[in-house]
């Protein structure tokens, strides 16, 4: 085991479960029912619920309106919660956004499957690492047209949508929101992961967020070939022809994984190493660049002292575009040998969560992570 390996404690989830006949949107809630999701392997892919792609329809230009609603992998998209649980006073919970709600909800969730008290962790040994790329609350508080207060502002911006959850907790160590577009979570849990082998803090809490509910975003998505009209996502596959937006929220518990052992918490993964990097010069913006994947899964391998023929699976971020998925085959192909075991005739399986769940953007990284954890768990 890497000395400064992490563990996967606690788990919290909000995942996309399709909808119900009358098209309100189903969800699937914590890492038991979220298991049973992934056993399943049916997509939860659909499309906007009713009530919300009218309420969408009308912040749209009639231009662009259309008659039936776009693809979406949605989640329920709270308006209230249990405010005494979270220290609130109800006229609080008022002003909370969908994303403040799922945050606190979530990251309770994981901390109760993770056996840990919030009294615990008061203090400044506890960070808080959050992670979104999506703009759809903002422009829809701040939108042409609307009154937003001052109290609005925390949920109009990402840097404040954690500010209740550390009140709750009383935490006092980092509390970043990290938006690296769809890379957001994954980057959020490596600053986690650092900050832990780092002694930085002893427990992190790494969110990751993502709501749809814009239909200005919606609307500038669908104006390229980035997104799959019919709804139909295949990651990896020779059909594949672009990705559907989906919503999400998901919570990790992280500890040293030296001390998680000591005290004998359930142990979901270990993480043994995280690397980060970037595309460099590629061909387009937008256009991720093979060679610089490969240079970044040799370089975590090589930390964390695993060879490629030890990988048994590889979960990669397949969004089923046509630039995106071809890069990820030649980058796994390349650390691998072109995906056979030095002639010996094996084969990669490679998979991503977007086919059961959409692409929840920002929050997909995690959204992986968390998918894997619970394979290896199980």
């Amino acid at each position: 085991m890497h000395p400064r390996a992490a563990a996967i404690v606690g788990l919290g989830l909000r995942s996309p479960g399709g909808t119900t006949p009358d098209g309100e949107a189903m969800e699937v809630r914590g890492p038991a029912a979220a298991w049973e999701a992934l056993r399943a392997g049916v997509p939860a892919i659909t499309r906007y619920p009713a009530r919300r792609w009218e309420r969408m329809q009308e912040r749209l230009h009639p231009d662009d309106r259309g008659s039936a609603p776009w693809p979406l992998a949605p989640i329920t998209l709270p308006t209230t919660t249990d405010a005494a649980a979270f220290g609130l006073r109800a006229s609080d919970v008022d002003l909370l956004s969908p994303s403040q709600i799922l945050i606190l909800e979530i990251a309770a969730e994981a901390l109760a499957d993770a056996g840990i008290p919030p009294s615990t962790l008061a203090g400044p040994r506890t960070g808080i690492y959050l992670a979104t790329s999506s703009p759809d609350e903002a422009l829809t508080t701040f939108a042409d047209g609307t009154r937003p207060r001052l109290a609005d502002l925390p949920a109009g911006g990402a840097g404040m949508l954690g500010t209740h959850l550390s009140r709750w907790l009383n935490t006092l160590g980092p509390l970043p929101t990290l938006d690296t577009t769809c890379s957001s979570s994954a980057y959020a849990l490596h600053t986690a992961r650092r900050d832990l082998t780092d002694a930085t803090v002893d427990v992190a809490v790494v969110i990751g967020i993502n709501t749809c509910d814009s239909p200005v975003v919606g609307r500038a998505f669908g104006d390229g070939t980035a997104l799959a009209e019919d709804g139909d996502l295949a990651p990896y596959d020779e059909r594949a022809h672009g990705y559907v937006r989906g919503e999400g929220a998901v919570a990790v518990v992280l500890r040293p994984y030296r001390q998680a052992r000591r005290a004998h918490e359930r142990i979901y993964a270990v993480l043994e190493h995280t690397a980060v990097g970037s595309d460099g010069r590629s061909a387009g913006v937008g256009l991720p660049s093979w060679q610089a994947q490969a240079d970044l899964i040799g370089r975590a391998l090589i930390a964390a002292q695993v060879h490629p023929d030890a990988v048994d699976l590889w979960v990669g971020h397949g969004t089923a575009t046509a630039a995106g998925d071809n890069a990820e085959r030649k980058a796994f192909a390349a650390v691998c040998g072109q995906g056979r075991d030095r002639g010996r005739g094996r084969l990669w399986p490679v998979w991503s969560a977007k086919g059961l769940w959409g692409h929840a953007e920002g929050a997909s990284g995690l959204q992986s992570v968390a998918a894997t954890a619970l394979m290896l768990h199980h």
